[in-house]
C-alpha cells in the first residue's frame, strides 16, 4: 500500500507540473519594450503635431523612425518618413519634406509596395505651397486621373488645382475644378468650394461678396478645428484685398500672423510685417504686430 500511495503521489505531482508548464506556455509573452516606447513616442508627436508644436513633433518622429530604422520595420519606416514630410510642410521646409517624401516612396519600391496616394498628394500639396504650380498641378492630376482615388482625395487633388488656377488668375481652369468638386457629390457649401468661390468672386471682380465667402470659410475651417487651413484663408483674404482695401486686408493678415504666431506656422512673420505695411494709421494694430514679431526674436 506504502508503495502505491508513494506512486500516485508521484504521478499527481508530475500531472500538476505538467499542467503548469502548459499554463506558461499559453501565456503570451511580455510586450516589446521598443514596442511600447514606440507607441508612446507616436502619442506624444501626433498630440505635438495637432497642437502646433511642430517643431517637437519633428524631434519626436525623428525619434520614431531612428526606432524603426534599428528594427527594419519597413512599414513604420515609411509612416515615419511621411509624417516627417507632414511636419517639414508645416514649418515651411519644402525641399525636407520633398526630400522624406521620395526616401518614403523608395522604401514602397524597396519591398515592392504600390504607389501610396497620401504621398502623393502631400507632394502635391508642398509644390504648391513651394510656388512650383506646374509640378503641384501635374501630380493632383496623377491622383485624379487615377480611377482608384477615393473621392475625399479627389477633392483635396481638385482643391490643389483650383488655389493653382487662382493664383494664375484662370478663372476658366478654377471653375472647371469647383465643377469637379460638385460632381463628386460634394455640396456646395463644402469647405474648400467655398474658398474656391471666393477666389472666384475675386477674380471676377466682386470683392464684397469675396470677403463674405472668405469669411465663411474661415469660420467653417476654425469650427473643423482645422487653423493651418484658417490663417491660410485669412491670409488668402488679406490678399485679395490688399488693393482695393488695404486697412481691412491689415486686419485679416494680423488674425493670421496672431494665429500663426502659436503655432511656429512658417508665414507668421510675412502675415504680420503686411498687417503693419497696409495698416501703418492704425497704431493699435500696428503695435499688436510690432510685439508679436519682437517676441518672435
Amino acid at each position: 500500500m506504502l508503495r502505491n500511495a508513494t506512486n500516485l503521489i508521484t504521478i499527481v505531482i508530475v500531472l500538476v507540473f505538467m499542467l503548469m508548464i502548459a499554463g506558461c506556455a499559453s501565456k503570451k509573452p511580455p510586450p516589446d519594450p521598443v514596442d511600447s516606447a514606440t507607441d508612446t513616442l507616436q502619442r506624444s508627436a501626433a498630440g505635438a503635431y495637432q497642437n502646433g508644436r511642430y517643431r517637437q513633433a519633428q524631434t519626436l518622429y525623428q525619434n520614431v523612425l531612428n526606432a524603426a530604422l534599428t528594427r527594419d520595420d519597413r512599414l513604420q519606416i515609411i509612416d515615419a518618413r511621411f509624417n516627417l514630410a507632414l511636419v517639414a510642410t508645416a514649418l515651411g521646409n519644402y525641399p525636407q519634406a520633398q526630400l522624406h517624401l521620395d526616401q518614403a516612396e523608395a522604401e514602397r519600391e524597396r519591398h515592392g509596395l504600390s504607389n501610396d496616394r497620401a504621398i502623393t498628394l502631400l507632394r502635391a500639396t508642398t509644390d504648391y505651397r513651394s510656388g512650383n504650380l506646374r509640378r503641384a498641378e501635374a501630380g493632383a492630376m496623377l491622383l485624379i486621373n487615377d480611377p482608384d482615388t477615393n473621392t475625399e482625395t479627389l477633392t483635396r487633388a481638385h482643391f490643389i488645382i483650383g488655389l493653382a488656377a487662382a493664383s494664375q488668375a484662370d478663372i476658366g481652369k478654377l471653375g472647371h475644378h469647383m465643377a469637379a468638386i460638385k460632381d463628386l457629390g460634394k455640396q456646395p457649401d463644402s469647405t474648400d468650394y467655398i474658398e474656391l468661390q471666393a477666389h472666384q468672386s475675386g477674380l471676377e471682380g466682386d470683392v464684397e461678396q469675396a470677403r463674405q465667402q472668405f469669411d465663411l470659410a474661415i469660420e467653417k475651417r476654425r469650427d473643423a478645428r482645422d487653423y493651418r487651413g484658417m490663417v491660410r484663408t485669412l491670409a488668402a483674404c488679406g490678399d485679395m484685398l490688399s488693393t482695393s482695401n488695404p486697412a481691412t486686408a491689415a486686419n485679416y493678415y494680423l488674425r493670421a500672423g496672431r494665429s500663426g504666431a502659436q503655432r511656429d506656422e512658417p508665414e507668421t512673420r510675412q502675415w504680420l510685417n503686411s498687417a503693419i505695411k497696409y495698416g501703418k494709421d492704425n497704431l493699435i494694430l500696428v503695435a499688436e504686430a510690432q510685439q508679436l514679431l519682437e517676441q518672435m526674436n
